[in-house]
């Protein structure tokens, strides 16, 4: 079997991202703090994206939004057994870590379009931030400030929807108790 019919598409996409920048598996696989061997086993797909890798990629390259979205779509086009977070990269932030067991417990309850717009915000913060970042290069202290500020209101609000959404999965969920009871009950008294 040759490399390119045993990879995934995460792998060939790590493969483009290592090649574009010129590098080694040994030189990436420096950078993201693994071994080579590891790294080659993601690249070939014998070994499952661990948690957290993409994320790193992203921080350590530096990816650009359209760079991002390729790796999005390369790792939701692999199989999986699971997609968890790294919690060492979210700094112990009380905040992040309830936003990402969150996310992990309500995702499966949400309707498509709950999630088709939750994911558009999420893109839309991310090109905003990614945006942001490039023009505050030469901005003055005030003016990050005043971006950071306003990310961070993004940040909240998206938690806020995000809330609001498990809010109205519990209430479907007692709902759909509830008719359950009523059916069973309903079912044994016909017996």
């Amino acid at each position: 079997m040759t490399f390119d019919s045993k990879s995934t598409p995460y792998g060939k996409y790590l493969k483009k991202i290592r090649i574009d920048r010129d590098e080694t598996i040994a030189v990436m696989a420096k950078h993201l703090e693994v071994s080579p061997s590891y790294l080659a086993s993601i690249e070939t797909g014998s070994r499952e994206i661990p948690a957290g890798f993409s994320s790193k990629l992203v921080g350590v390259y530096k990816l650009d939004e359209n760079e991002v979205e390729e790796l999005v779509l390369a790792e939701s086009r692999t199989p999986h057994k699971t997609i968890a977070f790294d919690m060492s990269l979210l700094h112990n932030n009380p905040l992040f870590i309830h936003t990402a067991v969150y996310l992990t417990c309500m995702l499966p309850y949400l309707d498509t379009s709950d999630v088709e717009e939750l994911c558009g915000k999420l893109k839309g913060f991310m090109a905003v931030k990614h945006g942001r970042v490039q023009a505050l290069s030469a901005a003055t202290p005030e003016e990050v400030d005043q971006a950071y500020s306003a990310l961070q209101k993004q940040l909240k609000d998206i938690q806020n929807e995000m809330a609001e959404i498990g809010r109205a999965c519990r209430d479907v969920k007692k709902l759909r108790n509830k008719a359950d009871k009523k059916s069973r009950a309903k079912a044994g008294g016909e017996k």
